[in-house]
């Protein structure tokens, strides 16, 4: 019976991964929410591990269900997921950087990720991780600087 254990405990494991990858797939959508769906510009850099690539201030962005672009980066048919971040997962995820180092007040923001497919799991480029900021603003953080966007119209979705 001492082996039974063991065995229960990885079949537990494993199980619980099984969950957590279905609830971040069923969270998945090929419309984007509205805290995000329409038109932006990226306005402002903000430093972090480098000195931010200026030549994203000023670009035209768009998150829609046929497209995603962020300058010259497009994604057809994109892949919208959103979840929520903590402050310690923030900080976990950015080696100890606080959320109100990059102007988001409270304990916890809403995070969504763009994917080029289904089952891809990376980021692919600029753009492709946000973090919703208020109601006209996002950040996207990419090659350890993040990046302020100010919407550019309104929303597509109501």
């Amino acid at each position: 019976m001492k082996h039974a254990k063991p065995i229960v405990i990885v079949c537990l494991v494993l199980f619980g991964c099984g969950c957590v990858h279905a609830q971040a797939h069923s969270n998945s959508m090929s419309q984007p929410p509205a805290s995000i769906c329409g038109h932006w510009i990226v306005k402002k850099a903000i430093p972090w591990a480098v000195e931010p690539n200026d030549k994203y201030l000023g670009l035209q962005v768009e998150y829609l269900s046929q497209t995603m672009r962020f300058g010259k980066e497009v994604i057809n048919n994109p892949i919208y997921t959103v979840a929520r971040w903590s402050q310690r997962d923030f900080s976990k995820g950015f080696h100890g950087l606080y959320l109100n180092e990059i102007g988001i007040k409270g304990n916890s923001v809403v995070v969504v990720k763009v994917f080029r497919h289904q089952k891809s799991k990376e980021f692919i480029g600029p753009g492709t991780l946000l973090f919703i900021r208020g109601r006209n603003q996002i950040i996207t953080g990419w090659n350890g600087a993040f990046y302020v966007l100010q919407r550019d119209g309104p929303s597509c979705v109501k």
